[in-house]
């Protein structure tokens, strides 16, 4: 028999083609057993796989020092079935036992990642294999532990895209003097998405809130699949909602920049796209109108299996009828068996995060009379939590405006948003109505600066009110803040009164005047309105 000793014992053995390699005692050694762990970036459990072991071989003359395995000899469990299978497989990939070596001691001394890879899939496909030590073995957890002799053991899965295994267990208890036995984790030739939205304290999150014409960052993290002896293809495409592609800022891949070998392909507004196949065998990826496609067939190597890749994007939010903006991202993967020239392409992983917008809503009517709804009513609006004022555009969203004089003026009646009332809208049914769209959550101000002809117009009866708005949850609450006696609410808006002559505001002894104002507005500071969106029984989403 061969002696590996220390420099062999570990096995280095390729990413993807073996997971873990080792050398086993003897078949009378205790039960160490292999511990199985979930894969790297998935969703950390084993749910959906099931392993079997079968026993390759076993290890004799051990060679024991400060408490770890210095070096061992290397041979086949048993002549009969094992053998036949072993030869079998090193046959068909082209190999030879090696001088002084039988079958199960050629498999552990080859250190070629891809020829390795080629040899245990050959085994796990033989349909000779010899009789399973373990077998069927799950769990719901993020590990499990398969309770066999000490050897060395091909370990397969029933979950179709993950890769054979080679493992040996601790000998007698011990590790090598370099290394970690009887210990692996499950690699596979997918990968599961992780879409999230990227705040600006750095913190991230599933859903959150952009307002309209602002850019929001987003981070697609995966893990690389492993890719030992295949022709791999790895791209992403990421399919916007309610927002449009600006740029990828950056590109990592375990914290290593790559941005220059990530290519960007943005899809054509009028048609399918394609991103060409990497080579012969492998597929295109399509492009659908709003998406954009990140290919990483540079990175889909062998060397960066189980790799941790990171693509940061930015995209502009754009308006939409029901406030919520969605990028949701698909994985495609394809791999070509070098020994065989078989192509697989596995379902590709999806994931998602949601941006949620909200529109604030008022509405002018008369002191005089609450039922009638007044055009050309102008207001302008202010994010308290900045202190800006702000302006609108249809083309581009919301900005901030340099001061309150320069900020956007929204009128009542205005349905088309051009900043006049024509005739045909001031005679609508939303004549009296002004909407403030796609805000992000937030509290606001909202001012009327410019009564219509023929009411109050000096600042003093020029009622104003505070907004607070929750786009996630779809919810909203008015609160009146100068003249809150004039701000009602109904039907989710706020409705603001408009007085002829400031003899209108309500007081207690009939006759206006400073100190009555402010006594009214301090009776009625701590009034509220709330108003929560209805939502879609279709979907759930608050509409």
């Amino acid at each position: 028999m061969v002696r590996p000793g220390i420099r062999r014992a570990p096995i280095a053995l390729a990413a993807g083609a073996v997971l873990a390699a080792s050398l086993a005692a003897p078949a009378q050694a205790a039960q160490t057993g292999i511990t199985i762990s979930a894969p790297v970036g998935g969703s950390n459990t084993l749910a959906g796989h099931s392993f079997t072991a079968y026993r390759i071989g076993g290890y004799a003359d051990v060679v024991k020092a400060n408490g770890r395995v210095a070096s061992f000899d290397v041979a086949t469990a048993d002549q009969g079935a094992t053998k036949a299978w072993l030869a079998a497989a090193l046959r068909k990939a082209g190999l030879t036992a090696k001088a002084g070596c039988d079958e199960a001691c050629t498999i552990a001394g080859e250190t070629d990642a891809a020829t390795l890879r080629r040899v245990a899939d050959l085994l796990a496909a033989s349909a000779s294999k010899p009789t399973a030590t373990v077998a069927g073995a799950t769990s719901e957890k993020g590990s499990t532990t398969l309770n066999v002799p000490d050897g060395y053991y091909l370990v397969t899965d029933t979950n179709k895209d993950t890769l054979p295994m080679i493992v040996g267990t601790k000998v007698d208890g011990k590790d090598l003097s370099t290394g970690t036995l009887g210990q692996l984790t499950v690699k596979t030739r997918t990968f599961t998405l992780d879409k999230t939205l990227v705040h600006a304290d750095g913190s991230e999150s599933k859903t959150g809130s952009v307002r309209v014409g602002d850019t929001a960052t987003y981070h697609i993290a995966f893990t690389m699949p492993y890719m030992v002896g295949a022709d791999a293809s790895v791209r992403i495409v990421d399919q916007m909602t309610g927002q449009t592609f600006k740029d990828m800022t950056d590109a990592t891949i375990d914290g290593r920049d790559v941005t220059d070998q990530v290519g960007v392909v943005k899809a054509h507004a009028g048609g399918l796209t394609a991103i060409p196949a990497k080579s012969s065998g492998l597929p295109a990826t399509t492009l659908h109108a709003g998406s954009v496609g990140f290919n990483l067939d540079r990175l889909a190597t062998a060397a960066n299996g189980g790799k941790r890749v990171v693509i940061t994007v930015r995209a502009t939010i754009t308006s939409t009828a029901d406030n919520h903006h969605i990028e949701a991202p698909t994985g495609h993967v394809a791999w070509k068996d070098l020994s065989t020239g078989t192509v697989y392409t596995p379902d590709p992983p999806t994931s998602r995060a949601d941006v949620y917008t909200g529109d604030l809503k008022v509405a002018k009517t008369s002191a005089a009379d609450r039922t009638a709804r007044i055009p050309d009513a102008g207001f302008k609006i202010r994010d308290k939590g900045t202190g800006k004022w702000l302006s609108w555009s249809a083309a581009s969203g919301w900005s901030d405006a340099a001061d309150q004089a320069r900020a956007t003026v929204f009128r009542t009646g205005d349905a088309d948003m051009d900043g006049k009332v024509s005739a045909a809208e001031a005679s609508a049914s939303t004549k009296g109505d002004a909407t403030f769209p796609g805000l992000s959550s937030g509290t606001y101000e909202i001012r009327e600066t410019d009564p219509p002809e023929g009411f109050v117009k000096t600042s003093l009866g020029l009622p104003s009110l505070t907004a607070t708005l929750d786009a996630e949850k779809g919810t909203v609450t008015y609160q009146g803040a100068d003249l809150p006696n004039l701000t009602t609410v109904e039907g989710g808006r706020a409705v603001v009164a408009d007085m002829t002559n400031l003899t209108q505001l309500p007081t207690t002894g009939g006759v206006w005047g400073v100190v009555t104002a402010v006594s009214v507005m301090a009776a009625f500071a701590g009034l509220a309105f709330g108003v929560r969106r209805a939502t879609r029984a279709s979907d759930g989403v608050a509409a």
